[in-house]
């Protein structure tokens, strides 16, 4: 059963980074950038502002902390970094844009 499930991982991984290269980087967003991006990224973008959230609340007394000596900022960066960014990439980008996700030197 654990083999079967490693199989499956591997899989899913090899066929979500094949997806990536469906992605037009011109500026045109044509049917399969799309459906690509509303089915496959825009959930994983969901998934990952969620964790990044989680960790956030878990990590917040530790970034109090390191908020403490100059430059006084681990906090602000904390949050840009784990919740704001990856909302930001799933809510506010056009859909079908992946030059969004930095693969726009294709």
């Amino acid at each position: 059963m654990r083999k079967m499930r490693r199989v499956l991982c591997v899989i899913l991984l090899t066929q979500v980074t094949s997806v990536w290269a469906l992605c037009s980087t011109n500026g045109e967003y044509g049917a399969a950038d799309i459906i690509v991006d509303a089915l496959i990224f825009r959930p994983m973008g969901a998934i990952g502002t969620l964790l990044g959230g989680a960790t956030f609340l878990v990590s917040t007394p530790f970034l109090g902390i390191a908020s403490i000596p100059p430059p006084h900022d681990a906090l602000q960066k904390g949050s840009e970094m784990l919740v704001l960014q990856p909302a930001d990439w799933t809510f506010n980008r056009p859909v079908g844009d992946c030059r969004a996700m930095g693969y726009d030197n294709w």
